[in-house]
């Protein structure tokens, strides 16, 4: 898994830089988005699939990038609870 930080939404976007997009792709792996303390997952198969792309100046090249946006969708703590709670469930079914 590709992890980028970042340290702004926009109207409940993430923009993520190309690198880490092109990266995740080129890896076929998916890209963990951490923002404060919170955290989503773009699945591999999802990557190329962003709510929106701009190009931007990147402040420190001055060469022109992209930036991919996701709708920001944190994980749940409580959906590990969640699975644990419906496999115990399945395992007594099972009895």
């Amino acid at each position: 898994m590709i992890t980028k930080k970042i340290t702004t939404l926009f109207g409940n976007l993430a923009p993520i830089h190309e690198r880490y997009v092109n990266k995740a792709s080129f890896q076929k792996k998916d890209l963990e988005i951490k923002y404060k303390s919170e955290k989503m997952i773009v699945a591999f198969n999802q990557l190329d699939n962003p709510i929106k792309t701009t190009i931007v100046t990147d402040k420190f090249t001055g060469e022109p990038a992209k930036l991919y946006y996701y709708n920001w969708k944190p994980l749940d703590s409580r959906q590990g609870e969640l699975l644990v709670w419906l496999t115990q469930i399945y395992l007594q079914s099972l009895n």
